[in-house]
């Protein structure tokens, strides 16, 4: 009889350690749906991104593409006398260009 009443009591642990461990796991869980909902959230504030157009001299080429934070500096080359020595600086966000850089041959 001693020993039933110990082996309840057992039981009655067991249960109350699996009932503990399933409510950490449903608050757990709960927490992990928070998160993403919230990054989600984020997500939808990001502007998306636009088209832009980049008038460049005729006979240049896209030379090389380097993202730089959130700009892209377009380097061209081509020809010299048709300006193509240069460097575009866009932003990709707004879809605007935000300056040039011209290297002109020294006289």
């Amino acid at each position: 009889m001693a020993a039933n009443k110990a082996e309840g009591g057992k039981h009655t642990a067991l249960k109350a350690l699996v009932i503990g461990l399933g409510v950490v796991i449903l608050a757990l869980f709960g927490a992990v749906v928070y998160g993403l909902l919230r990054q989600a959230d984020r997500l939808e504030r990001i502007p998306a991104m636009s088209e832009t157009a980049v008038a460049v001299p005729r006979g240049c080429e896209l030379a090389a593409v380097v993202p730089d934070d959130a700009l892209l500096i377009l380097r061209l080359t081509g020809p010299v006398e048709r300006g193509c020595q240069q460097a575009v600086i866009v932003d990709p966000v707004a879809g605007t260009v935000v300056g040039r850089v011209r290297l002109q041959p020294e006289d």
